[in-house]
């Protein structure tokens, strides 16, 4: 009698520990399923602000703005204000995406500058999405940034690539 209980009991938490493992696989499929590649063509505009507020010293504060097209966003656009240190070319950045409905993306952004003339330079960095509102509202998402920027017309193409997670279509 007492080796049936146990093997009841066995029998019973080898069933529980199938149901809670079939559970964790299900919500990391889930999971899965709502990560999405994340591309953004950006038309941007880099003006030196008036002050470096916000920027570390011994940088040069840009606020630039903009509009493109985003996966998961469609028409785009973009406040942002980069810190640059002129003699390495570092910067960081935090920016704001705003989707055609209002809701926005926040996310931080460094990288370095490639001098390609006296007065324009390649852009290569990472970003990451730090949160949002909306149906954006947990989004988690990194990726590579790619951009030109031309220190006379202050014309500053980028071009976002990387993978997000955490959409909640039922906003």
């Amino acid at each position: 009698m007492i080796r049936l209980c146990s093997r009841v009991s066995s029998l019973l938490l080898l069933v529980t520990l199938g149901t809670f493992a079939t559970s964790l696989a299900a919500a990391a499929d889930r999971e899965e399923s709502r990560t999405a590649t994340f591309r953004s063509d950006l038309a941007l505009i880099s003006l030196p602000a008036a002050s470096s507020g916000g920027c570390p010293d011994n940088t040069l504060r840009f606020d630039v703005t903009g509009n493109g097209s985003s996966t998961n966003l469609g028409a785009t656009s973009v406040n942002e204000f980069v810190c640059l240190d002129t003699s390495t070319l570092l910067f960081t950045a935090q920016f704001t995406l705003t989707g055609g409905n209002g809701d926005r993306v926040y996310g931080t952004a460094s990288g370095f500058g490639v001098p390609t003339s006296a007065t324009t330079f390649d852009v290569h960095g990472t970003w990451t999405f730090i949160g949002g509102t909306g149906q954006f509202r947990h989004i988690k998402g990194n990726g590579t940034s790619l951009g030109h920027v031309n220190l006379v017309t202050g014309a500053a193409p980028h071009e976002l690539i990387g993978n997000v997670s955490n959409l909640d279509p039922q906003e």
